[in-house]
């Protein structure tokens, strides 16, 4: 197998391993544990004027629900992420590799 094709296959699973879970199959507890982990995994917030967690996982909550944001499961580094359904597409999506 030449490196071309061995960069190929890595990048050919790259679009399989990363899975949209339909927000319908998750416990209200699971989805809000995931987007309170989310909001804090960059730390303190100091814009001009303070929001709750609370406030940021109902707005978060509110684009995944429109279909703005998704939920991504790597299946590889068995981890949860959210993204925009936008870059979901572009970076996982038919086409992308």
């Amino acid at each position: 197998m030449s490196d071309w094709d061995f960069i190929h296959d890595q990048t050919a699973n790259i679009s399989n391993r990363n899975i949209v879970i339909p927000v319908s199959q998750l416990q209200e507890e699971t989805l809000n544990n995931i987007l309170e982990e989310f909001i804090t995994r960059e730390g303190t917030d100091y814009g001009d004027y303070e929001v709750s967690l609370q406030q940021k996982v109902d707005r978060l909550k509110r684009q995944i629900v429109q279909g703005d944001v998704v939920v991504v499961f790597d299946s590889v580094l068995e981890s949860v992420n959210l993204m925009t359904k936008k870059d979901y597409e572009i970076n996982f999506g038919p086409g992308s590799n």
